[in-house]
């Protein structure tokens, strides 16, 4: 590239943080990107072939709603964008004596129609499955003496209890497998993009997105001697088309940056404009939710702003 930049004056500029909120946006305007005085990239990005983009916008941690960002940031729509499933389930056998007891919870509740001869049958029932599994109990002793015997002896038996009842009788003992849901995890996003900067502006544009974003994942000193850290800041997090929310595309809750990586190669090699700035950075961030995921967060249709 042979543009010529004098960081110099920009630098200048840009010689304390007030300088740097003055590029900020203070009070963000979903209905109308094009007034939009955050940072980003590119310089067009939010109209034409750029109206689709994705916006950042930087709060101080747990700050509450209607609060003023610190930093705002639009770029252009992501070559990847997903929306993860974070439920939880996981597949249990339970054995027979749980079954029994589950047997004898439910004759309990329909004793509480029809009688205490219910539950008693259910008591019954539990007892005899106690003994079949306490005779069971005592054939895995008896086979692991003789496992132990067959050691002594040279023999190696490679086989439970159980896989040798099995080999003998063709059958196996009903598991009882539940499936048990254990909740829901954050969901966890992750984006990439690459940065041309094609002119000054665009290459200080991407300088300061760049910054926003590294020290917004980092905590800030909580006293002189940094034994207190505060929390890093937040994020709200936006897909736009035309200006306005995407309504057909997920929506996010507060997110906090858990990952920054700036690849000032990415061509494979280092290239560099005349001042040297890099020709070409790929930068990858990771976002993680802070609040799960219920039903009603899902529910909400097209008409209401689409659902996250």
């Amino acid at each position: 590239m042979n543009n010529k930049y004098n960081f110099k004056i920009f630098f200048k500029k840009l010689k304390n943080i007030k300088d740097y909120k003055d590029m900020a946006i203070k009070k963000v305007d979903n209905t109308n990107t094009v007034n939009y005085k955050g940072y980003r990239y590119p310089s067009n990005v939010g109209t034409g072939s750029f109206s689709s983009c994705i916006m950042f916008t930087e709060y101080v941690r747990n700050s509450g709603v209607g609060t003023s960002p610190g930093n705002a940031i639009i770029l252009y729509m992501p070559e990847r964008a997903s929306n993860p499933s974070t439920v939880n389930w996981e597949s249990k056998a339970t054995g027979v004596g749980v079954n029994a007891v589950s047997q004898m919870l439910g004759n309990n509740q329909n004793a509480a129609q029809s009688g205490e001869q219910t539950m008693l049958g259910g008591l019954g029932q539990l007892i005899s499955n106690g003994v079949g599994a306490l005779a069971q109990g005592a054939g895995s002793a008896a086979f692991d003496a003789a496992k132990s015997f067959a050691s002594s002896k040279g023999v190696n038996i490679d086989l439970s209890f159980e896989e040798a009842q099995g080999i003998i009788s063709r059958t196996i003992p009903n598991p009882y497998i539940e499936y048990l849901f254990k909740g829901v995890d954050f969901r966890n996003f992750e984006f990439s993009f690459k940065l041309y900067p094609h002119s000054q502006a665009e290459a200080e544009n991407i300088y300061q997105i760049i910054k926003v974003f590294r020290s917004a994942a980092y905590p800030n000193a909580g006293s002189a001697n940094d034994a207190i850290l505060g929390y890093p800041n937040e994020f709200d997090i936006e897909y736009l088309y035309n200006g306005k929310t995407n309504k057909y595309l997920n929506k996010f809750k507060r997110s906090v940056l858990t990952k920054v990586d700036v690849d000032y190669t990415s061509a494979g090699s280092w290239t560099m404009t005349r001042d040297g700035f890099p020709s070409q950075i790929e930068l990858n961030l990771s976002f993680s939710e802070i609040q799960i995921l219920v039903a009603s967060d899902i529910r909400n249709d097209i008409s209401q702003g689409g659902g996250y």
